[in-house]
């Protein structure tokens, strides 16, 4: 729903693209997409908050078509969604075999079944300690610079 994952890009300077269900698209870049599977409070009308907007978004092909040629076979990392949403439950379905992240605020024994049938492991903690953790662990192997950038108000 929000634009956590925009600010990050503008404050790194990662050109970027936003794609939902519905017809928004935001953004030119071509370095990362970003997937909002329930649309965005930027955009009201594309939010899917209703089970009518679920079946709607689900019935849009294209998009999930393009969610599915995204991931692939990659690692997949799920943050802020609940397994038992069915839109997320999709993401899991289209996606191939590769093993999986889920990141989660407390563990909850009844996702144990989702996260085994979905091959993914838990990571209990707040999204903004993984991300920390993700973040350093990305430095410590090089593929971030070791100096963080200036972060960029908007």
């Amino acid at each position: 729903y929000d634009d956590l994952f925009e600010r990050a890009c503008i404050a790194r300077g990662i050109p970027y693209n936003v794609q939902s269900p519905g017809i928004e698209a935001r953004g030119g870049g071509d370095q990362l997409t970003i997937f909002q599977l329930d649309g965005s409070v930027s955009n009201p009308a594309s939010l899917v908050v209703t089970e009518q907007d679920a079946v709607k978004a689900r019935s849009n092909g294209g998009y999930w078509q393009d969610v599915a040629e995204a991931i692939g076979d990659r690692p997949i990392i799920v943050i802020g969604h609940s397994l038992r949403d069915e839109n997320a439950r999709r993401v899991l379905f289209e996606r191939g075999s590769g093993a999986g992240l889920y990141v989660s605020i407390n563990h909850d024994p009844m996702d144990d079944i989702l996260r085994e049938r979905f091959n993914l492991t838990q990571y209990v903690g707040s999204a903004d300690d993984f991300l920390q953790s993700y973040e350093a662990a990305l430095r410590r192997a090089g593929v971030l610079p070791n100096t963080p950038p200036t972060n960029v108000e908007s």
